[in-house]
């Protein structure tokens, strides 16, 4: 999915025209606060609590977590359709549902097969070489018709042909099986107030990371900021958004691991596990980022320079995002692990309420380096209490 997220960005910013990219990218803005809302709240906690707590019951749980998801799916949808259908016109009510519910279905699949021990792990890397496959496929099955809602059937047509089929493999295989009988409204609501509990804190703080990562163009877009902006600013956060993937690879892989380490959810715990983690990656880390800078400029002046221009400073501002990042990821983790999440809110929220001093001065410039400049006084605030907490956890 971190694939598809950089590289449908990347595509669709050279196939589709200025007018219908800066449309899309507050479309998929609206999206993205769904999938970040349910991702924090139902798949994300199934790394930590179906090792933690429903081992004996991995299927049940499952259940109950898709079940869950159609609901929160079609109640967040509608709500933000609302707001959305004043903004950009003839967007198409199923197809923003279909892409919402098929993308945060594939992620708590995925992450399922990351937690459990019935599935190789190899079953995710197939089901998402099958995603690209597909998505980039009916991308370019559709590239000299590249409407807006052509854009979201792509999306939802692909991540739900992998869902149907990751869920037809688990039944004819019979990787488990279900005793719906044993799905009681008490198992759906211990589930539920488990997640809820976990995740409360991190669910307002992401809410707050959509603000002013995601959210900053649905603003922009009501500033009548230009298209040009927005898509210039949108293409080269999303080029050195390819470090989100190696971001989810490391909580995928590590958070279990780090979890598996915990019993009385103190930090010292974890310090061991993460003095490794940094002593076997931090330098491949830094010889990615080398290689990242010469690459990531060029592959901008070759496939966008014409169409958005200049780019060398916004690529530095979030290429220095990212590398920061990737840094305190490991202690973000650890933080999670020993199911310390308040300081995520107050980060993201303290983040987000950067926007409502800086926004309205920077955005009013109407240019893509005072626009970008807002990103990076949100994201020193995060890395500054992340660290901070960790910190002081640390002492305790």
């Amino acid at each position: 999915i971190s694939i598809i997220n950089f590289g449908s960005i990347l595509v669709i910013a050279k196939l589709a025209s200025i007018l219908v990219f800066s449309s899309f990218v507050v479309v998929y803005s609206y999206l993205y606060f769904t999938y970040i809302f349910l991702t924090l709240l139902l798949s994300n906690p199934i790394l930590i609590f179906l090792k933690k707590k429903w081992s004996n019951n991995e299927e049940n749980y499952l259940i109950v977590i898709i079940l869950l998801n159609i609901v929160f799916n079609l109640l967040i949808s509608t709500i933000l359709y609302t707001f959305l259908s004043y903004q950009i016109e003839g967007v198409s009510y199923v197809s923003f549902l279909l892409v919402s519910l098929s993308m945060t279905l594939f992620e708590i699949l995925k992450k399922y097969i990351f937690s459990t021990n019935n599935i190789s792990i190899i079953y995710a890397m197939l089901s998402s070489v099958l995603l690209n496959i597909l998505f980039f496929g009916f991308l370019l099955i559709y590239k000299n018709e590249l409407n807006l809602n052509e854009i979201l059937k792509v999306y939802w047509f692909s991540f739900s042909l992998v869902v149907l089929s990751l869920l037809s493999f688990f039944y004819f295989k019979k990787v488990f099986n279900v005793n719906c009988k044993n799905i009681s409204f008490v198992f759906i609501i211990d589930v539920a107030k488990t997640h809820i509990n976990y995740s409360k804190w991190l669910i307002l703080g992401g809410i707050a990371f959509w603000g002013y990562s995601q959210g900053i163009y649905i603003i922009a877009k009501s500033f009548n900021i230009d298209d040009l902006v927005i898509g210039k600013v949108r293409t080269i956060q999303n080029l050195l958004g390819i470090f989100n993937i190696l971001a989810f690879t490391i909580e995928n892989y590590y958070t279990p691991i780090f979890s598996s380490k915990v019993k009385k959810n103190l930090i010292t715990e974890v310090i061991p596990s993460l003095k490794e983690y940094y002593k076997e990656n931090i330098l491949k880390i830094f010889i990615l980022f080398a290689a990242a800078l010469p690459i990531g400029l060029s592959f901008y002046n070759i496939m966008y320079s014409d169409k958005f221009g200049n780019g060398l400073i916004i690529f530095i501002i979030f290429y220095l995002i990212q590398l920061a990042l990737i840094i305190i990821k490991p202690i973000a983790i650890a933080l999670k692990v020993i199911e310390v999440t308040k300081p995520f809110f107050v980060s993201h929220i303290f983040a987000a309420l950067s926007l409502l001093i800086f926004t309205p001065f920077l955005l009013n410039k109407n240019n893509a380096v005072s626009f970008s400049l807002i990103f990076v006084i949100a994201n020193i605030i995060y890395f500054y209490i992340i660290a901070h907490s960790f910190y002081l956890n640390y002492k305790k």
